[in-house]
């Protein structure tokens, strides 16, 4: 007797659990802000554009390599 009523009690939170959970994750969702599906493209017809998206990140990998470069350099 004691085992069945084990099972059924687990039995009944992992039915239960996911219906508060999942109540909950809908709850979280925040309204009015902008959602993935509501994003355009970028455009990269703007100078600024091409500079923050591509220039940037270019810069940032070549001043991690000169700079590891160095490093290794010293040692």
């Amino acid at each position: 007797m004691q085992q069945k009523s084990k099972y059924v009690y687990s039995f009944r939170s992992l039915i239960i659990l996911p219906m508060l959970l999942a109540t909950a994750a809908v709850a979280q969702s925040p309204q009015g802000l902008p959602k993935p599906s509501d994003n355009d493209p970028i455009d990269l017809s703007s100078p600024f554009s091409i500079i923050f998206y591509i220039g940037i990140p270019v810069l940032a990998i070549v001043l991690y390599l000169v700079m590891r470069g160095r490093k290794k350099r010293e040692k």
